[in-house]
């Protein structure tokens, strides 16, 4: 495991080495130092790492898909620049975000950039499949702005389950990650078994991911995951632990979950009456199961892969976002 964490410290920096060389115009000036600031932000570059381990798993050459793990990389910079629009996020990944440091107008048209820029890295690989990496690249960001379409329209609904949601997870999160290990697989020329084996690995471990993310935000330090504490209480967001909670709770408790429903959760005694329905209803717990499930299901695809070193690299991979704590 400390040879693997070695390997993704090192693909990581070189994921970050280019993407700082990407953005080299200056005009319009607003434009393009808002997008080196998106992109120079950090991050853990899931999407990228999971682009190389796949091509690799299926015995491809990393540095063949480098170029189409910088495109994900790029277009989940894009998901981001615009959730925090919708969300009226002020802060991501310990700094200001981009509609905020210049403003709304600034932070759609770096946006739109960006899906652009992502497709020029993307045609940057050279691949006799190219066809079919730019068709999954674009049913991937498709398959995205649906399901922050339905995170938008839950935002308005009272009746949202936990089956809602995560169909919801599964486009939203989950698309990207699919399609960033089919493209790593179609890279590595994967064969229909394999790339079906990839694909379906991508969607459970976005799952994980997000269920993952959901509990980060009632058990994590402010400070690692870079916003603050309590925010999707605060914020009205439909999470798994909210949605879970709210279907298993008693009629009283369920008043004190409407106010997360109503975004009129104001106080830390508002928080901390949610948070005690929460370990009521023992929600935390079913998230972490959830979690647990999806990871095992994401490993169990791996075994239709045929190179054994690649895939322990997967499943190494899985293992880390499980226990990641930002």
């Amino acid at each position: 495991m400390k040879i693997f964490e070695q390997t993704v410290e090192e693909y990581r920096a070189e994921i970050n080495r280019r993407l700082s060389g990407l953005l080299t115009k200056q005009q319009p000036e607003s434009m393009y130092d808002a997008g080196r600031y998106v992109l120079e932000a950090g991050g853990k570059r899931v999407r990228p790492l999971l682009t190389l381990f796949a091509c690799e798993a299926v015995g491809g050459n990393r540095e063949d898909a480098l170029p189409a793990a910088l495109a994900v990389e790029i277009l989940h910079n894009f998901t981001l620049v615009h959730d925090d629009i919708m969300d009226a996020s002020d802060s991501r990944r310990g700094r200001a975000t981009v509609h905020k440091k210049w403003n709304d107008n600034v932070a759609i048209l770096v946006g739109d950039a960006l899906v652009a820029v992502a497709y020029h890295a993307l045609l940057e690989s050279k691949n006799n499949r190219q066809e079919e990496i730019t068709r999954l690249f674009t049913d991937g960001l498709l398959e995205v702005c649906e399901g922050q379409t339905f995170d938008m329209e839950f935002e308005q609904n009272d009746d949202v389950t936990v089956d809602k949601y995560l169909l919801m997870i599964e486009k939203k999160t989950g698309a990207l990650l699919k399609m960033s290990a089919a493209i790593g697989g179609v890279i590595g020329n994967a064969d229909d078994a394999q790339l079906e084996a990839l694909r379906q690995f991508g969607t459970y471990l976005g799952l994980a991911f997000q269920i993952q993310d959901d509990l980060l935000d009632v058990e994590a330090d402010a400070a690692k995951i870079g916003k603050p504490m309590h925010n999707d209480i605060k914020t009205g967001k439909r999470t798994y632990l909210l949605l879970y909670a709210y279907e298993q709770a008693k009629e009283n408790q369920k008043d004190v979950l409407k106010k997360v429903f109503d975004r009129s959760v104001r106080s830390k005694k508002d928080i901390k009456k949610v948070l005690q329905v929460y370990e009521s209803t023992k929600a935390a717990e079913a998230a972490r199961d959830a979690v647990a499930h999806y990871t095992a299901k994401a490993e169990e695809c791996l075994a239709k892969l045929t190179e054994l070193d690649g895939g322990q690299n997967l499943q190494f991979f899985a293992r880390m976002l499980l226990g990641r704590d930002y």
